[in-house]
C-alpha cells in the first residue's frame, strides 16, 4: 500500500480528528443551549484528543501494526473519558439514558460518559482510516455517524450555533484534500480551499431556508424507546381531590419562595372520557437541569423555593410555582410538554427539595389580543352543555374574547354561580356532575375546572386541568415562607395561545362563596396570570377602542435549490430504510421462532404486539395480556374475528408460561401459526399507506420488551 509522507498524514490524521470533535460538539443540545456547559466541552474535545493522537502516533511509527494502534487508542480514549466524566458503575447505560431521559440530559450521568466515549473513538476511527485506505470518504464515516447521531438524540433541544455547520463543512472538505494520495500541486489546494468556502457558505445560507425549518417536528430518536418513568400511583389527581378537601388523605408542606404566588401546580390532565380527567404524559428521567419551556416571546419571572414535606399522603407529582427550570432531586420523572415532575415508583419520595421555576408575565392586555389554538374537533357534549356554551359567547367574535366571555359566564359581578364550600359538596368532575353545575349554580373548584375546560374544548379550543394547591402565608400576604395541607387543594384551567404558550384560567367564582364553616374573607387578588385572564374578561365588558388588526407575514417560500437537496437526501434515507428496516424484522422474527418451545410461544404473542405497535397504537408495558386484548379490540384494526384470535393467542402465552406441564412443538407450530393470521387481519384492516408505512416503522427494533 502507498503511503503519504509523514507530515501529510498527520494533518491528514489531525483534520479527521477535528471533524470527529465537531461531530461529538452535534451533540451539544442534548446537555443544553450553547453556551454548552464547560463539562461537556472539556470531555468531548478531550476525548477527541486522545483518538486522534493514538492516530497520529500510528502514522509517526508505521512499523506499529494497525491492530495495535487502535487497542491502544480505545484505550487511551477510555482513560480520557474516565478522567473528564468519572463515570460510575452504570456507565454502560448510557446511551440507554439518552434515548429514555429528557433533554437537557445531566453533565455529571453517565450519558456524557457515552457521548464522550463515542466521539473520541470516532476521531480514533477516521484518523485510521484517512491514513489507511484508498478512499478519503471511508474517513468521513465515523463523524458522519457521530453527528447525525446528536442531531437524532438532541432533535428536540435547542439549535446548535450558526457556526457549527459551515466549521463541519470546513473540516470535512480538508479530510477529502488531505486524505488523497496524490502529489499536491498548489492549484489542488487552492482548489480545495475554494470548495471549503463555497460549502460553508451553501450550508449557511440555504439552511435556514430547507424546506420544514421552523414548521416541521424534528425527527426525534428518542420517540423510538417508550420512557420507562412509572410514577408512584396509577390514580388520577383529579380523583383525589374530594379525599384531600375533606381531609381524608392529610398532606403537609412547608418552605418559602423568593417572591409570593398564588398558586402551586402540581400534575397536569389532558384526557377526559365523560368521567374523568387523566393524566396522558411519557415521563422521562430527569436531571437537575430540566426541559426548558418552548420560547413564546413572553417575559419569564423566575421563582425559587425551598419545599419540605412533612406529610407526603398521596403525593405523587412535586408542586412548584410555576413550570420546573431547575430541581437538586435528581432520578425525577418530567412531562417535557407541561414541565411536571412525578415521583417514580422505583425511588424513595424525598424530606424536600429546592427548585427554581418560570412564570409568564401575562398581562390582560396580551391576553386580550392572544390567538388561542383551534382543536381539529369541537368535543361532543350533551344538548344542555352545547346550549350553556353557545349562549356564554353568542354576539362575541371567536377567539380570546369567546373565552373570556365563557369565564364572565362563571365569575362575572353578574353572575348567578357560587363556590361550595359545604363539608357535604358533591364530588366528582364528569359530565353529570358539569350538568349539575350548571343547574344548579353552585360546585367545587374541580367541577368549575372541568366544566369551563370541557366547555372550552366544545367551542373548538385546546384546554386542559391543572391540579395543585393555594399556599398558605402566615406571616401576611407579604411573607414569603408558607404552609400546605390537604384542604390548600385546588383546580384551574389552562388554555393554549400561539402567541402565548398555556394560559392560566381560574373559572371558580372565589368570591362568592357558600356553606364555608368559617367567615374568613375571599382571599384579594393579587395580579397574577389567572388574575389577568379575569381582568381581561373584565376589560372586555368594557367600552374600548377597537384594536389594529396585526397584519400576518407572508410564509417564507424555500428556495428550488433546498428544496431539491432536501428531496435527494429524503430519497437516499428511504431507500435504505425500505431494505434495510424490512430485512432486519424479517431476521429478528427468525430468531424469535427458532428459540425454545415456551420462550418461542411468548415470543408469538410479542409479534403480534409488535404490529399494534407498528400501525401506531400505543400499548403500555405495564398492561396484562387480558387488558391488552381489551385495549385493542377497542381500535378499528380488530375485528370480531380478530379480537377471537387475540383472546386465543393470549390464553395460549398465560396457559405456556404459568401451567406446570411444558409445552410441546405442536403448541408453538400452532401459537405462530395464530399470530401469523392475526397480523395478516390487523394488516388487513388498516389503510394501505399505513400499511405499507407499518413495514418501514422501525420503532420495534427499538423498544425493549421482555417475551414474558
Amino acid at each position: 500500500m502507498i503511503r503519504q509522507g509523514r507530515a501529510a498524514g498527520v494533518l491528514a490524521v489531525a483534520s479527521a480528528g477535528a471533524t470527529a470533535g465537531l461531530a461529538g460538539l452535534g451533540f451539544g443540545p442534548v446537555f443544553g443551549a450553547a453556551p454548552y456547559p464547560a463539562a461537556f466541552v472539556i470531555a468531548v474535545l478531550s476525548a477527541a484528543a486522545a483518538g486522534t493522537v493514538a492516530a497520529v502516533i500510528g502514522v509517526l511509527v508505521p512499523r506499529l501494526p494497525k491492530v495495535v494502534v487502535a487497542l491502544g487508542g480505545i484505550a487511551v480514549v477510555a482513560g480520557a473519558v474516565v478522567v473528564t466524566t468519572a463515570p460510575d458503575s452504570g456507565v454502560l447505560n448510557g446511551p440507554w439514558l439518552l434515548l429514555t431521559g429528557a433533554l437537557p440530559a445531566d453533565v455529571n450521568g453517565a450519558g456524557l460518559s457515552a457521548v464522550a466515549a463515542v466521539t473520541g473513538w470516532a476521531a480514533l476511527t477516521a484518523g485510521l482510516l484517512s491514513d489507511g485506505t484508498r478512499s478519503a470518504l471511508w474517513a468521513l464515516a465515523p463523524p458522519l455517524g457521530c453527528l447525525v447521531a446528536g442531531l437524532g438524540v438532541g432533535a428536540s433541544g435547542p439549535a446548535l450555533p450558526a457556526w457549527h455547520a459551515p466549521a463541519f463543512v470546513i473540516a470535512a472538505v480538508a479530510v477529502l484534500a488531505l486524505s488523497q494520495r496524490a502529489t499536491r500541486s498548489p492549484g489542488s489546494v487552492v482548489a480545495a480551499a475554494l470548495v471549503a468556502v463555497i460549502a460553508a457558505v451553501a450550508t449557511t445560507v440555504l439552511g435556514p431556508v430547507a424546506p420544514g425549518v421552523g414548521t416541521r417536528l424534528p425527527a426525534d430518536a428518542r420517540e423510538l424507546v417508550e420512557a420507562p418513568v412509572t410514577p408512584r400511583t396509577g390514580v388520577s389527581p383529579l380523583q383525589q381531590f374530594p379525599a384531600l378537601r375533606a381531609g381524608i388523605q392529610p398532606v403537609r408542606l412547608s418552605g418559602t419562595v423568593s417572591r409570593h404566588v398564588d398558586l402551586l401546580r402540581m400534575a397536569t390532565l389532558s384526557q377526559f372520557d365523560g368521567t374523568y380527567w387523566t393524566v396522558r404524559a411519557d415521563y422521562r428521567r430527569a436531571g437537575t437541569v430540566l426541559p426548558i419551556p418552548p420560547d413564546n416571546g413572553v417575559p419569564l419571572t423566575t421563582v425559587t423555593q425551598q419545599v419540605r414535606i412533612v406529610i407526603p399522603g398521596p403525593l405523587a407529582w412535586l408542586p412548584t410555582a410555576g413550570r420546573p427550570r431547575t430541581v437538586d432531586v435528581g432520578d425525577l420523572g418530567v412531562d417535557e410538554d407541561s414541565g411536571d415532575l412525578v415521583l417514580p415508583a422505583d425511588r424513595p419520595i424525598p424530606d424536600g427539595y429546592n427548585a427554581s421555576s418560570v412564570l409568564p408575565d401575562l398581562t390582560p392586555e396580551r391576553i386580550r389580543a392572544g390567538t388561542p389554538d383551534r382543536t381539529t374537533s369541537e368535543m361532543d357534549v350533551p344538548a344542555a352543555l352545547r346550549s350553556f356554551a353557545e349562549d356564554a359567547v353568542h354576539g362575541t367574535p371567536s377567539g380570546s374574547s369567546a373565552l373570556l366571555a365563557l369565564l364572565t359566564r362563571f365569575t362575572g359581578p353578574a353572575t348567578e354561580f357560587r363556590l361550595d364550600e359545604s363539608p357535604d359538596a358533591p364530588s366528582g368532575h364528569g359530565l353529570f356532575q358539569i350538568a349539575r353545575l350548571l343547574e344548579d349554580h353552585r360546585g367545587t373548584a374541580e367541577q368549575y375546572a372541568s366544566a369551563y375546560a370541557v366547555l372550552a374544548r366544545r367551542l373548538g379550543y385546546d384546554a386542559r386541568v391543572v391540579i395543585g394547591f393555594r399556599p398558605q402565608y402566615p406571616g401576611g400576604p407579604d411573607s414569603k415562607p408558607f404552609t400546605v395541607t390537604e384542604h390548600d387543594v385546588d383546580a384551574w384551567v389552562e388554555v393554549h395561545y400561539s402567541d402565548l404558550g398555556w394560559v392560566p384560567i381560574d373559572p371558580t367564582p372565589r368570591d362568592k362563596p357558600i356553606g364555608a364553616t368559617s367567615q374568613t374573607a375571599p382571599e384579594t387578588p393579587r395580579g397574577g396570570s389567572q388574575d389577568a385572564a379575569r381582568q381581561a374578561a373584565q376589560d372586555q365588558a368594557l367600552p374600548h377602542e377597537p384594536e389594529a388588526t396585526a397584519t400576518i407575514p407572508p410564509t417564507p417560500q424555500p428556495s428550488s435549490v433546498s428544496a431539491a437537496l432536501v428531496a435527494l437526501m429524503t430519497a437516499a434515507v428511504l431507500a435504505l430504510a425500505v431494505l434495510a428496516i424490512p430485512i432486519a424484522k424479517q431476521l429478528r422474527r427468525a430468531r424469535r421462532r427458532n428459540q425454545p418451545t415456551t420462550l418461542a410461544i411468548a415470543f408469538a404473542w410479542q409479534e403480534t404486539l409488535d404490529r399494534f405497535r407498528e400501525l401506531g397504537v400505543r400499548i403500555p408495558a405495564s398492561l396484562t395480556r387480558s387488558e391488552v386484548v381489551t385495549l385493542t379490540s377497542r381500535t378499528p384494526l380488530v375485528s370480531p374475528e380478530t379480537a377471537i384470535l387475540l383472546t386465543h393467542l393470549a390464553h395460549t402465552a398465560d396457559t405456556t408460561i404459568y401451567a406446570p406441564d411444558p409445552p410441546t412443538p405442536a403448541d408453538k407450530t400452532a401459537a405462530w401459526t395464530t399470530t401469523r393470521h392475526t397480523r395478516h387481519q390487523i394488516s388487513r384492516a388498516a389503510h394501505p399507506i399505513r400499511r405499507v408505512a407499518a413495514h418501514m416503522n422501525p420503532v420495534v427494533l427499538f423498544t425493549r420488551n421482555s417475551p414474558w
